[in-house]
């Protein structure tokens, strides 16, 4: 008689799905992303004492190095290290699953803006951070952090969020209620704004999907990067249009009743025009002007180089006189 072959089985290759993490860490974990978004709170004025790479090394590169690492050090050991790379035949399919995925949260969150700006005319889901970020004048700092932002974060964050802190929660607690309680603190750790936190939470859940469908980190890895490229693309764009963007020089308080200029920047069209700290800007290119946004919004209208005529109010006597716009950045 031929002996019995005894067939084996390789034991699959263990993944974040596998593994399981001490009650002691997932409080860590939690407590960390507590302390990191309260930075957001601290008084920008005592920040901007500090060195802007410090600020940065602080509020974005150390927590992002935390996120992946802390994973991956506090994970209970069976001999192995979870892996959820796919086999190389794999990676065409999740890439073109990602792409898919990718512009279907565009549509849903262009649906989903254009519903609410019907709803509330004047409202929109699209948050001001990266406006703001464009035109920050630490260029160098915001080019590290739109490259950080689709390198590093996408990976980062997707481990920690998706593999450690929703198999955490799989494990203790019902599967939807585990994918809900994790994108909102997906959420709150992206917070600038309300309107900011939702479309994050909205995309956590997006995210938390896709992972349980493929069964692999890598897809909603390419995902979060590919939403994270597209941002950091749109931001370099507002950075061109707004360095180029016609500009006066002066600097008001939005809270003013009137246009009223607070500061002048040296070397500007406000100085060459002869403008002065107090004046009340009353009328720009024969348009009246109800406030110092109202300035900024007409400005928009016009192009550097453009000579506008403009109505003052200097101490009770109305002057005039002509700006010559200029480029924001030469």
């Amino acid at each position: 008689m031929t002996p019995a072959v005894s067939e084996t089985t390789p034991s699959p290759v263990p993944t974040f799905r596998d593994t399981q993490w001490k009650g002691r860490w997932v409080i860590v974990g939690l407590l960390f992303l507590v302390v990191w978004r309260g930075l957001s709170f601290v008084d920008r004025e005592w920040l901007s004492q500090f060195p802007a790479w410090l600020f940065l090394l602080v509020t974005s590169v150390v927590p992002q190095v935390f996120l992946l690492f802390f994973p991956l050090l506090t994970r209970e050991r069976n001999g192995n290290s979870p892996s959820e790379v796919p086999a190389p035949n794999r990676w065409p399919r999740e890439f073109g699953i990602a792409v898919v995925v990718t512009l279907g949260a565009f549509l849903l969150f262009g649906a989903a803006n254009y519903l609410v700006g019907r709803l509330s005319p004047g409202t929109s889901l699209a948050t001001d951070f990266l406006t703001n970020l464009a035109k920050s004048s630490q260029r160098s700092i915001v080019y590290f952090l739109l490259l950080f932002s689709f390198t590093w974060a996408p990976v980062a964050e997707e481990v920690f969020f998706r593999g450690f802190l929703y198999n955490a929660f799989r494990a203790r607690m019902p599967l939807l209620v585990a994918g809900l309680v994790q994108s909102l603190i997906f959420g709150f750790c992206h917070f600038f704004g309300v309107k900011h936190a939702w479309a994050a939470f909205g995309i956590g859940l997006v995210l938390t999907a896709v992972y349980e469908w493929r069964r692999t980190l890598i897809t909603p890895i390419l995902v979060h990067a590919a939403i994270n490229l597209t941002a950091a693309l749109a931001t370099l764009a507002m950075m061109v249009a707004h360095a180029n963007s016609p500009m006066m020089g002066v600097i008001g308080d939005p809270k003013d009743s009137e246009c009223v200029i607070r500061q002048i920047a040296p070397n500007s069209a406000a100085t060459e025009a002869g403008l002065q700290v107090g004046d009340v800007v009353q009328t720009f290119n024969s348009e009246p002007i109800h406030d110092f946004r109202h300035l900024v919004e007409t400005i928009q209208l016009y192009r550097a180089g453009d000579a506008i005529p403009l109505t003052l109010n200097r101490s009770g006597t109305v002057l005039q006189v002509t700006v010559v716009l200029r480029r924001r950045e030469p």
